[in-house]
């Protein structure tokens, strides 16, 4: 925290967050069937439920207290990941603000 004045703090705390949740994966299976005059592939698809790490999020905000007055500025960056290797997300990101002001009531 840094005090820029009597009734003025700054304040920068990021943060770095790992989601872990699971979701079904499709599989496909192969198999081959011959017999005397040709050779057939067939396929067949196996669903599976996969636990893992899904989701990299960084937080970078930047508070600034003026008295009674609060205003945060934050940048969030995902880092999205899918369980399935043929499936992939773009990663994300996303600016944001707060105002924030405490009234006393006596």
């Amino acid at each position: 925290m840094l005090e820029a004045g009597k009734n003025i703090e700054i304040d920068i705390s990021p943060e770095l967050s790992f989601y872990f949740g699971s979701e079904t994966v499709e599989y496909e299976m192969y198999s081959y069937l011959a017999d005397r005059f040709q050779q057939t592939i067939v396929s067949d698809y196996i669903y599976k439920d996969e636990f893992g790490l899904m989701n990299t999020q960084l937080y970078l905000p930047l508070e600034i207290s003026i008295g009674d007055l609060d205003i945060e500025l934050g940048y969030t960056y995902n880092l999205n990941r899918s369980l399935d290797a043929d499936y992939t997300y773009d990663n994300t990101s996303v600016f944001s603000v707060s105002l924030g002001y405490f009234f006393m009531i006596n």
